[in-house]
This record gives C-alpha cells, sequence and structure tokens, in this order.
C-alpha cells in the first residue's frame, strides 16, 4: 500500500495493492478517525472514487463508523464495489451516517481483500442537516411520538429528553412523507433502552386485522406422563379475541381432563412461549395456579396494577381481562399439587408472566435455563394515521412484591432437546418428572 501523487493535477491518490502471495484472509487498508463532538445533530456523507485495476476477486470498498465514549457503535455503514468487475473500471462510493448527540468519534476507511489493485482519489465529507427543515405533517407527527414516548415510557425518568428529540430529528433525516419515518421509528424506539417496545405501520395492521378464513385450534400439547404427572405444552397466543378465547378455553379443559386421568404433579412447558396476551394464558391456567393475586404491573412512580386469578378468570385491578367459557360447574383447584416449570431463552413476555405467576406458589421448581428478559408490559398508542406503538410502561413482579425487569434465572439450570415441541425423553421433562416424583413419594399429592 502506498501514496502517489499524479503528475496531471497534482493530487494525492492512494493505492493499495495486495499481491498473490498475500494471505487471503487478511485485510489491507487505511484507516482514519476524527472527533464527532462538532458535528452532532447533523449527518455526514462520505464519497470517494475508486478505480480498480483489472479483476477483484476479493472484497474492496470503504467503510464509516460513529462511536460513543464508551459501548457499543452507535452507526456502521459500508459501501462495496461491483464485485463482478473483471476489468479496469471507476466507481464512486458514498455512505451516510447520523452523528448523534452521545458520538464521540467518527472512523473510515478503505480496504481490500485478497489480491488485486485499487486506487483512491476525491475524497468528500460532507455535513447535512437532520430533519428540523422538514414539513409541517413529519414535525407532527415525530412530536405526536415523542410526547407519548416522554409521558409513558418504563424509562421516562432517566431520559433526557432534549437530547432525546435532537436525536429523534437526525433519525427522521431525509423523510419526505410519513411513511418514511416508518423504518425509523424502530430506531427510535431502541434509544428508549427497553428491549420491549415495537412498531407495527399502519399498512401492516391492517393486513393482520384481516379476518382469518379457519380457525385453528390453539397449538397446546397435553399429555399424562409415567408418575400420574400431568405435561402442558404452553406457547404464546396473540391476535383475534376469538384465538385468544379458544386458547383459554382449550388449556382449561385440557387441565380438567389431565386431572380426571388421574394427573398428580404438573409439568408446565414454557419453553416455547414467546409472549402475545398473557391473560388468557393465567384464565386457562388457574386451576393449578390457584385464586388469588398472583402479580403486579409496577409503574415508573411505583404505583402498581395487580394480576389476579379466580374459578377460570385472570383479572386486571378487578377487570375480568380473560374468562373461560367453557362448563365449569365442579371446578377442581389443583393449586395443592406440586408443578414444574420449564423455561428458557425463547420464553419472553407474556411467558415469563406466567413463569413470574407461580413465583410465590408452593411446591414450584422451575428448571431450563435463562428467559429471554422481557419481563415488562407494554401499552398500544394508536398513532394519527392508524399505526401503534407497543410502548413498556411498567415492569412485571410476583405476588410476593418482587420485582423483575430482565432474565429469570431457573431453579434447576437443564438443557432441552431440538424438538419444536420436546418429548417426553427431553432432558428438562425428565428432570422436572424426577423432582415430581420425589415431592410426591415425600409429601403426597
Amino acid at each position: 500500500m502506498y501514496l502517489e501523487e499524479d503528475q496531471t493535477d497534482g493530487s494525492i491518490a492512494l493505492h493499495i495493492n495486495v499481491n498473490d502471495s498475500h494471505d487471503p484472509s487478511a485485510v489491507c487498508g487505511i484507516v482514519q478517525r476524527a472527533a464527532a463532538e462538532s458535528l452532532r445533530g447533523h449527518w455526514l456523507r462520505f464519497s470517494i472514487k475508486m478505480d480498480t485495476y483489472g479483476r477483484v476477486p476479493g472484497e474492496a470498498g470503504m467503510w464509516v463508523r460513529v462511536d460513543p465514549e464508551a459501548g457499543d457503535f452507535l452507526a456502521f455503514r459500508r459501501a462495496l464495489v461491483d464485485g463482478e468487475m473483471q476489468t479496469d473500471r471507476s466507481q464512486k462510493l458514498s455512505a451516510q451516517v447520523p452523528i448523534y448527540s452521545n458520538a464521540s468519534s467518527i472512523g473510515f476507511g478503505f480496504y481490500l481483500q485478497e489480491e488485486g489493485k485499487i486506487s483512491l482519489s476525491d475524497l468528500q465529507v460532507t455535513r447535512e442537516s437532520s430533519a428540523e427543515s422538514a414539513s409541517e405533517d413529519i414535525q407532527s407527527y415525530l412530536s405526536e411520538i415523542h410526547e407519548i414516548l416522554q409521558d409513558h415510557s418504563i424509562n421516562k425518568n432517566s431520559i433526557e429528553w432534549d437530547t432525546f428529540w435532537a436525536d429523534t430529528l437526525v433519525d427522521a433525516h431525509g423523510a419526505q412523507h410519513i411513511e418514511d419515518l416508518y423504518q425509523v421509528i424502530p430506531q427510535i424506539l431502541r434509544r428508549l433502552g427497553d428491549r420491549h417496545s415495537s412498531f407495527s405501520p399502519a399498512p401492516q395492521r391492517a393486513n393482520r386485522e384481516q379476518p382469518s378464513e379457519n380457525e385453528e385450534r390453539p397449538d397446546i400439547a397435553s399429555h399424562l406422563l409415567r408418575n400420574r404427572i400431568g405435561y402442558l405444552w404452553m406457547p404464546g397466543v396473540s391476535g383475534e379475541k376469538s384465538l385468544s378465547q379458544a386458547y383459554a378455553d382449550y388449556l382449561f379443559r385440557k387441565v380438567q381432563e389431565l386431572t380426571d386421568d388421574g394427573a398428580t404433579g404438573w409439568v408446565l412447558d414454557l419453553r416455547g412461549n414467546g409472549g402475545g396476551n398473557m391473560w388468557p394464558m393465567l384464565a386457562g391456567i388457574s386451576p393449578i395456579l390457584g385464586s388469588g393475586v398472583v402479580g403486579y404491573f409496577i409503574a415508573p412512580d411505583e404505583s402498581s396494577m395487580q394480576w389476579e386469578v379466580a374459578h377460570g378468570e385472570s383479572r386486571l385491578d378487578g377487570e375480568i381481562r380473560s374468562a373461560v367459557a367453557v362448563p365449569k360447574p365442579d371446578l377442581k383447584l389443583q393449586d395443592h399439587q406440586p408443578v414444574a416449570i420449564l423455561a428458557g431463552p425463547t420464553t419472553a413476555s407474556s411467558g415469563e408472566a406466567v413463569v413470574i405467576a407461580f413465583r410465590c406458589r408452593e411446591r414450584v421448581k422451575q428448571f431450563g435455563s435463562k428467559t429471554r428478559g422481557l419481563t415488562t408490559a407494554n401499552n398500544g398508542f394508536e398513532l394519527s394515521d392508524g399505526s401503534l406503538i407497543a410502548l413498556t410502561v411498567s415492569s412485571f413482579a410476583d405476588g410476593c412484591g418482587t420485582t423483575y425487569g430482565g432474565t429469570l434465572n431457573q431453579d434447576y439450570e437443564v438443557g432441552q432437546s431440538e424438538a419444536a415441541v420436546p418429548s417426553v425423553e427431553d432432558p428438562a421433562v425428565e428432570a422436572a418428572v424426577e423432582w415430581l416424583k420425589e415431592e410426591l413419594d415425600n409429601r403426597g399429592n
């Protein structure tokens, strides 16, 4: 790699030349860094002329990266030369990056992998403004979002909102229409730091709300294992009200059927439960969970709303959120029987809420591995164009008052099989059955 003066106009060009003895796994190039503080609130566009000579079999291009003073990078962009080029050719590469309020440095570089030769010249760096000059519609829509986040986010008390707004304008750079913002709103929500908020554009919501042509039975699996152990695979549930109702009814019936078949202990498998609507889950499993307060939503101001279950119903602060519609004239509570909860990395959100609901119940142990860590609640806020922000507004707490907000550890760390619905030979199921057998032998049902 060497610098060379162009004899025709006196400009400086950078040449990267890699011969065939070069290690193909290595990369040759040049890197520069610059301070970012004076550029905050803007976008930078890097462009350069890249000439290739003959065939370039490996990757060649430029990259730009924006870093804070500490932590993960804030933005990273690449621009690559055409990989099909076989002859001498000239290309203009460009990449844009946002410079957020916590940006500390900007790094950029040019590189060539494997053998070949490239020349770089005419580097230009252009500063572009944020969305401060955007249309009134764009500004109004961003303000609508900002007000919702500032009023309701679970992290509202720890966010510097003037800075957040400045970064929102950076995110919205270049937007001409509200639809142009759909791809940047998830980035705005990520900066809240709650890991759980999400955005559904209006067209996507319209497609989801089309009525189902055929409503399938909930994907709940049930088995009576050895030693009279009832096994229930409880996936997540979301979508139409009718599906949530079918879920609660079907789960409740399966609990009653296994009880009638003689189940005296329970394995509740939540490893495939990625969340959705927690209320039909709690209503359906209520004969095993028992009656009373089983958890809370805790807001940033420490106010709380309690989760209750009773007789095939789940309630939030006394208001029924889900109730089974199947006959239950002789409801049999199994809240004295031992329960093994199975959970893991795919157990998230409402799935984790079910785990937490059992935390203060007697004769319960948890098996598997750490959960996803979305032990927070989202509320839906509809925007003026029909889009929806599902915003994280509170943390989960168990019936004893312990507040969560991150991953849930298990009493027994156990692996699992690769099956979508684990078989009875699954290691976690086996460990749970062994504990239940010992519990039943020692204390009965």
